[in-house]
């Protein structure tokens, strides 16, 4: 399972194997950054990009805390915003919102963010499935396989016959779910990934 979430889903970057795919998923991410983001952006630090999306790709499926990445990135916590925006036009990021019973809670629960792709966030965060070995690094794989769970139910999501939106939740007192997926008529389902 972490070999599959550290390749990710790009069906491009899948056709190819060891450096052939890290090249491409790097190279997709700089083109991303570098020229794309000029021509749809006029904001000032897009040169920052980069690191931004490097420091996202560390709090990958985590709540979105923006002072603190704002803090490690070197932004203005004022200014962080816009540029996750970009960075979420760009296809490069998406938030999945609070889940709440009551709709007011909903709007003012934090966010997690995670990258579109587990295989662009192992290659932004340099792992390999290898340096995930539960001996070597104990915490990695849990949230790049959230992540990885959380983009393929996206897909899915995308054609299903059962229309359901997605978020997560969070109680105050301690306790969370990684995904919640809510269908129109209220039902719901539950799902906690474990690595």
């Amino acid at each position: 399972y972490v070999e599959r979430a550290c390749a990710g889903g790009y069906p491009e970057a899948l056709g190819r194997d060891g450096r052939r795919r890290e090249d491409w998923l790097r190279g997709y991410a700089d083109q991303l950054l570098q020229r794309d983001a000029h021509e749809v952006s006029v904001l000032q630090r897009l040169g920052d990009l980069p690191r931004l999306l490097e420091l996202v790709a560390a709090r990958n499926a985590c709540e979105l805390n923006k002072s603190d990445l704002a803090n490690d990135a070197g932004f203005p916590t004022s200014t962080i915003d816009p540029y996750l925006d970009l960075l979420e036009s760009l296809y490069l990021i998406w938030r999945i919102p609070a889940w709440s019973s009551n709709f007011t809670k909903r709007v003012v629960g934090r966010s997690k963010v995670t990258v579109v792709d587990s295989g662009l966030a192992a290659s932004l965060l340099n792992l390999s499935p290898e340096a995930m070995h539960p001996t070597r690094n104990p915490t990695a794989a849990g949230p790049l396989l959230e992540g990885f769970v959380a983009n393929e139910l996206r897909r899915q999501l995308a054609w299903s016959d059962v229309r359901a939106r997605m978020f997560h939740f969070r109680d105050r007192a301690g306790p969370e779910v990684d995904l919640v997926l809510e269908h129109r008529d209220g039902r719901v389902v539950a799902i906690d990934v474990k690595a």
